[in-house]
Formats: structure tokens, C-alpha cells, sequence
């Protein structure tokens, strides 16, 4: 697991690459946590990660709760494969605000 943070004047960006899995947790939180802190608002990308479980889901979730109590919002700018399908298989599309694949497959109005 690898990740970058690239901070803008009123939010940074936090890119994760490689595996968000239990192996990995801590240093998940660790990075989540840091850029939350030192950032007004804080978006995730997930579109190089290659493999993510649960415990990754588990992860983002408690930094975004984090960020809603400090006021600080959270959201996700990009999936990849692995978190769409981790995302998807447990309904949690949406959650963060980001599109789902019902959403793209909605008729354009």
C-alpha cells in the first residue's frame, strides 16, 4: 500500500495504490487520519488500488466519520475495480457521496 498527498489551499488529496486490506489497516488509517487533520476537507481517490476487504471499507468509514464530527468533510473523487467491487457487493454504493453503477446506467433526462 502506497499513498500520496498532493494539499490545495482548501482541500488535499489523498491517492491510495496497491492493497487496502486487513494486512494494511493500520497504515490506512494512519495516512486517512494525517491528511484529515491537516486539511479542511479531504478527497479520497481509490483508482489505483488493486485488492480491497472489508477492513478497508471499515477504514474509510471511520475516517469519514471523523471528518463529519470535526467538520471536515470526506469524499471519494475514484474508484477502481477492487473498491467498486468491495463497494458494491455490500450496498454500499453511494455512500460517500460518490456515483453508482446505477447511476451510470440511468436513463439521461
Amino acid at each position: 500500500m502506497e499513498s500520496t498527498v498532493t494539499r490545495q489551499s482548501d482541500r488535499s488529496l489523498l491517492a491510495f495504490s496497491g492493497e487496502l486490506t486487513i494486512y494494511h489497516a493500520q497504515e490506512v488509517k494512519n495516512a486517512l487520519l494525517d491528511a484529515l487533520a491537516a486539511s479542511p476537507a479531504l478527497d479520497v481517490s481509490l483508482a489505483d488500488v488493486v485488492e480491497m476487504d472489508s477492513s478497508g471499507l471499515q477504514v474509510l468509514w471511520l475516517a469519514r466519520r471523523e471528518g463529519l464530527a470535526q467538520g471536515k468533510p470526506l469524499r471519494l473523487v475514484a474508484h477502481g475495480d477492487a473498491s467498486r467491487e468491495v463497494f458494491d457487493t455490500l450496498g454500499m454504493g453511494g455512500l460517500f457521496g460518490e456515483a453508482t453503477d446505477e447511476d451510470d446506467e440511468a436513463p439521461a433526462r
